[in-house]
């Protein structure tokens, strides 16, 4: 499906301005509960997760993701850069030896920012010592892009500099018990709610994972609560027809 027409599946604006600051803190995840958590049941719906994020974008604009190698963080940053650039078959490579890569966007939409800020996607995994994370130049750069980060929590062992406003997404891999848990709870939803049982038609690329996910999201500041909020709205509204599901 074509990246265009899966951000018109699931798209909302917001208008709010964020205020952006840097602090130290410990890991941003370390929370009692995620305000929203996510059954992710196919690659696609991952994707759309990450299309409803970047219909909106705005500089300081931060995603601090958090997950085991191969949870599906690249695939989310992928989907994401896409979408922004409005090129479904963009080259996304892994910023995993370089740290981070750099996206320019443009954009003729009234309705985002005039100046469309650049995508700067980090990967931290392979980061070594704290002046290395100083290397990037995170103070000056955060607060007038988008920023991607996998592997945020490299951030808290080093610097412990993290936005004071951000989204922070967690992504695991269901296990197989996890997985019949949630389809049979999926399957008691839609019969209550007269749906039928979805199945995703997906002809993207790399989607040759199929097993499902939980997201889990926490956000940080009034404009992220508000857009985390809608996701919810939207996804129990019309998520079993798009595989992905308000877990329980």
């Amino acid at each position: 499906m074509p990246c265009a027409a899966l951000q018109r599946r699931i798209i909302t604006h917001s208008t709010s301005n964020q205020r952006f600051g840097l602090r130290t803190s410990c890991s941003a995840i370390d929370q009692s509960a995620p305000s929203l958590e996510l059954i992710a049941a196919s690659p696609l719906a991952t994707q759309l997760v990450a299309h409803y994020f970047a219909s909106s974008i705005l500089p300081g604009d931060a995603y601090l993701l958090y997950g085991e190698v191969g949870a599906g963080k690249s695939h989310f940053s992928r989907a994401f850069i896409r979408a922004c650039l409005r090129d479904p078959t963009a080259p996304v490579p892994s910023p995993t030896f370089l740290l981070q890569n750099i996206y320019p966007t443009t954009t003729t939409s009234e309705e985002r920012n005039p100046k469309s800020p650049a995508i700067h996607h980090f990967d931290l995994y392979r980061l070594g010592q704290p002046q290395d994370l100083h290397r990037l130049d995170l103070e000056n750069s955060l607060p007038g892009c988008v920023s991607l980060i996998e592997w945020a929590d490299r951030m808290d062992t080093t610097s412990g500099l993290i936005p004071e406003e951000y989204v922070a997404l967690r992504i695991t891999v269901l296990s197989e018990s996890e997985k019949q848990q949630e389809l049979e709870r999926a399957a008691i939803k839609s019969r209550e709610a007269g749906q039928e049982e979805s199945s995703s038609d997906d002809d993207e690329e790399e989607n040759d994972d199929e097993r499902w996910r939980r997201i889990e999201i926490w956000p940080k500041g009034e404009r992220w609560r508000n857009r985390v909020e809608q996701l919810q709205q939207h996804v129990s509204a019309r998520g079993a027809a798009l595989d992905l599901y308000l877990s329980s």
